[in-house]
C-alpha cells in the first residue's frame, strides 16, 4: 500500500468514527440505563381489546390500512377466520355496483387476513379461489384474493412437511394458475401468469413451460382486446420462458404497440427470443420518445448481435426471473 493510499484510508476511518459518534452520542449527557421496573412503570403494556371491540373498529374502518390494523389484533383461530370469511361472503362487491370504497377497503383487509391465517385445505381457500376467478367481482378484490392464495401456498410450502415434495396440493395450485380462465380483459390474467412463474421459480409447484407458453400465446394472439397490464405480463413471461416460437407474436405486437410500456416490454422479449434478423428493424426506429426506450432497444439490438441470437440456447440469469 502506498503512503498516500494509507493516509486516505486513515482519514476515512477517522471520518467514519466521528460520524458514528455524532449519530449515537447523547445530546446532553451520557445515557444512563433506567431500571427495568421503572421502564415498565413508565410505559405499561396496552391491554388487547376484546374481540367484539376489535370487530367494531374494523366495521367502522373506511380505509384499508385502518381495517388491516384492526384485524391484526383479531383472533386468528378457526372461529376468527370463519367470521372474517363470512364477512367477505356477505359483503363482496361486484363490478356492476356503484363503488362503495369503504366496503371494498374492509373486504380487501379480509383478503389480507385470510392469506395470512387461512389454511390450504379449507373452505377459506376455496372462497379465495372463487373470488379470484369470478369476473363479476371487483377487480381489486380479485387481485388481493389471488395474492392471498399465493400467500397461503407459500406458508404451506415453508413448512416443508416430510414426503410432501410431490403433494397433490402443489398440482392443485399449478392447475389453478394456468388452467383457470381469469379473463384476459382484466389485469388478473396477467397477475396469474406472473404468479405461475413465481411459484415455479420458488420450487412451490412444477409447471410445464409448454403449458405456460400456451397461456401466454392466448394473450399475445389477442393483444388488441387484452388488458394492458395482462399484455405486458404476458410479454414479460415470454422473455422469461425463452420460447422462440413466441417471437412472431411478439413482433406483431412490437410493430403495432398501443403504448410505450407495451413497446418496451415487447422489445425486451424480442431481445431474448428473437434472431439477428430483427436487428435492422430495431435500428430503424430512429428518434424515440424516451431515453429508457432507447436504452431498451439498444440492449435488445446488442443481445441479438450475439451468436446465441441465431438459435443457440441462452442461460436465464436470476435477475430475469419474474417478481410476485
Amino acid at each position: 500500500m502506498s503512503k498516500s493510499t494509507f493516509i486516505i484510508c486513515a482519514i476515512n476511518m477517522v471520518a467514519s468514527a466521528v460520524a458514528l459518534f455524532l449519530i449515537f452520542r447523547s445530546p446532553a449527557k451520557p445515557t444512563v440505563q433506567a431500571p427495568a421496573q421503572n421502564i415498565a412503570a413508565a410505559a405499561p403494556a396496552e391491554a388487547t381489546p376484546a374481540p367484539e371491540e376489535i370487530w367494531s373498529r374494523f366495521e367502522q374502518a373506511v380505509d384499508m390500512q385502518i381495517a388491516v390494523s384492526a384485524l391484526a389484533k383479531f383472533p386468528s383461530e378457526t372461529a376468527g377466520i370463519d367470521k372474517v370469511a363470512d364477512y367477505v361472503r356477505a359483503n363482496n362487491p361486484t363490478k356492476s355496483e356503484a363503488v362503495d370504497f369503504a366496503t371494498v377497503a374492509r373486504v380487501s383487509a379480509c383478503m389480507r387476513f385470510l392469506g395470512a391465517h387461512g389454511q390450504w385445505n379449507s373452505p377459506h381457500l376455496l372462497l379465495l379461489q372463487d373470488i379470484a376467478k369470478d369476473r363479476r367481482s371487483c377487480v381489486i378484490v380479485r387481485d388481493l384474493a389471488l395474492r392471498a392464495v399465493i400467500d397461503t401456498a407459500m406458508r404451506k410450502h415453508a413448512v416443508k412437511e416430510a414426503g410432501e415434495a410431490d403433494a397433490a396440493w402443489r398440482v392443485q395450485l399449478a392447475d389453478f394458475l394456468v388452467k383457470t380462465e381469469f379473463g384476459n380483459e382484466t389485469s388478473i390474467a396477467g397477475l396469474a401468469l406472473q404468479a405461475a412463474v413465481f411459484v415455479q421459480h420458488q420450487g412451490v409447484a412444477s409447471i410445464d413451460n409448454g403449458v405456460l407458453a400456451e397461456r401466454v400465446r392466448t394473450v399475445l394472439n389477442n393483444h388488441v382486446t387484452a388488458q394492458e397490464a395482462t399484455l405486458v405480463a404476458a410479454l414479460e413471461v415470454s422473455a422469461s420462458l425463452r420460447e422462440a416460437d413466441l417471437a412472431d407474436a411478439v413482433r406483431v405486437i412490437m410493430k403495432n404497440s398501443r403504448s410505450d410500456a407495451v413497446l418496451q416490454m415487447a422489445i425486451i422479449a424480442l431481445g431474448k427470443i428473437g434472431t439477428s434478423d430483427d436487428q435492422p428493424w430495431l435500428a430503424s426506429q430512429g428518434p424515440m420518445a424516451s431515453s429508457a426506450l432507447f436504452r431498451t432497444t439498444e440492449a435488445a439490438w446488442r443481445s441479438l448481435n450475439s451468436p446465441a441470437a441465431d438459435g443457440a440456447p441462452r442461460e436465464r440469469s436470476p435477475e430475469e426471473t419474474l417478481r410476485h
